[in-house]
């Protein structure tokens, strides 16, 4: 009896696809305008327009090829530049002050080597005793 695992238990696992068996049988590998596919990922183009302009098969199609070659990870550590972006269109569009600082709040957040430092949180907590005395207006009850 084989008790090797099969490629759909492998899969639901989260294991990795091989490089060589995912460059074989991806779209995107094989497809003619790969690179600008991969470009424009990298450079924020939005997955559903990725799709819609190079005639690929589907959004998760797009999506497996990003994670397996390593395109996630890349965008991920450019999220500063998407953020550059968007505070230097600021006085172009009508984002709220809110918004605006929002963005350059995260954008301080990242090192010179593209590092996300979360910033640490203080929690102040405050005693207060109230001594109670009674009102000379009430009647003590017995």
């Amino acid at each position: 009896m084989n008790t090797a695992p099969g490629p759909d238990a492998l899969r639901s696992g989260n294991a990795p696809p091989s490089p060589e068996r995912h460059s074989r049988k991806c779209a995107i590998c094989n497809h003619p305008e790969r690179e600008a596919i991969d470009e424009a990922f990298l450079h924020w183009a939005t997955g559903p327009s990725i799709v819609n302009d190079y005639k690929l098969p589907s959004l998760s199609c797009l999506y497996r090829h990003v994670h397996a070659v390593g395109l996630w990870r890349r965008r991920r550590k450019t999220v500063r530049s998407a953020l550059d972006r968007i505070i230097e269109r600021a006085g172009d569009t009508r984002p709220s002050v809110r918004d605006i600082i929002r963005a350059v709040e995260i954008y301080a957040r990242f090192r010179d080597d593209g590092a996300y430092v979360v910033p640490p949180k203080r929690l102040i907590i405050e005693h207060h005793y109230v001594q109670s005395t009674l009102d000379s207006n009430r009647e003590a009850h017995d």
